[in-house]
């Protein structure tokens, strides 16, 4: 047993789904399976079985799920000692990023800044957004963007944004003809939630207070399916960023219920120093606090806009860009 299958197992296991659990590990289902099972064998034990409600773990899956936490803890902390080791004279930053949070950012954002500054190299990291928010408080060492309504001790806020929460429908859907709804009208839809664990209790709450049960709950990593859902009139979906534009998909307020989505770009305050890390905090300020787009070095050409669809698609996001200078 190696940590590579801890950390295919601990996926699965989170996401109750092979194929999931695939998508944010970057590997093929098949692999995910083939690991998994080479897991099951050396342990002779069946560590996950398939129910009427889906994947589900068993026992062996729940014990071994509680205690693997600690030793992929220090196995991380393992490789990030040596990493720092390695880059401690070098123009190197890590970048660890909650699934889902890089849509909030400028297309090709990371992509200028590399070329923009060839001379350093770039790690980065995707994990779940609680897995996020664990491994920075860890680690301390890393760059981190990640949806979070608190801080996190040892590192500083560099850039925050707060986005409204909306619904998006398709735009055949009868709530597309309408500017806002009432939470409640909800009851009667089927209804797509995203676990972003540390991000939606007042949303969870309201939910629950109004008899309110989403049918279809995904990560940040199933954007496409959602999409796809909602565009065809599936389902509908809450949402907070920009990038349903590109979809034929429309957006409706709420009358009754305002909640917003944070996210943060967090820097360990021990590394303000490192002149790699403030090279890119300065990148932040101009593209993202001040609004000015980056100078591009690359030959690549810039992607024809999409056309514009929904009817709100033009409408600006009340409440939403909150951003907040160095």
């Amino acid at each position: 047993m190696d940590n590579r299958q801890l950390s295919y197992f601990r996926a699965v296991y989170e996401n109750r789904s092979f194929t999931r659990a695939a998508e944010s590990s970057y590997i093929s289902p098949q692999g995910i399976n083939k690991a998994i099972h080479q897991l099951e064998h050396e342990l002779g034990v069946a560590l996950f079985e398939q129910t009427s409600i889906g994947l589900m773990p068993t026992p062996y899956g729940d014990f071994l799920y509680a205690q693997s936490a600690p030793y992929v803890e220090r196995h991380l902390q393992i490789l990030t000692g040596i990493e720092e080791l390695k880059s401690r004279n070098a123009m190197t930053i890590t970048i660890r990023m909650a699934a889902g949070s890089h849509s909030r950012l400028p297309e090709n954002f990371f992509t200028d800044f590399m070329f923009l500054h060839p001379d350093i190299h770039v790690n980065y990291f995707s994990f779940s957004d609680d897995e996020c928010n664990r491994v920075l408080r860890t680690t301390n060492d890393s760059i981190g963007i990640c949806f979070s309504s608190e801080e996190i001790e040892g590192y500083e806020t560099v850039y925050t944004q707060k986005d409204r929460l909306f619904l998006i429908v398709g735009q055949k859907h009868p709530f597309a003809r309408k500017e806002s709804i009432f939470f409640r009208e909800l009851k009667s839809q089927t209804l797509i939630n995203h676990s972003f664990a540390n991000t939606q209790s007042q949303l969870d709450r309201q939910c629950r207070q109004l008899g309110i049960s989403p049918s279809i709950v995904l990560t940040p990593a199933d954007r496409e399916l959602t999409m796809s859902l909602v565009a065809h009139g599936f389902a509908v979906s809450f949402h907070a960023a920009e990038y349903y534009k590109k979809y034929p998909i429309c957006r409706v307020d709420f009358k009754d219920f305002e909640h917003y989505m944070r996210w943060n770009i967090f820097v360990p305050k021990n590394k303000l120093d490192n002149p790699a890390v403030s090279c890119f905090i300065r990148y932040v300020r101009d593209r993202l606090a001040f609004g000015a787009p980056a100078p591009s070095t690359h030959s690549t050409p810039p992607l024809a806009a999409p056309p514009g669809s929904g009817r709100h698609a033009p409408r600006p996001l009340p409440g939403s860009a909150r951003r907040r200078p160095l």
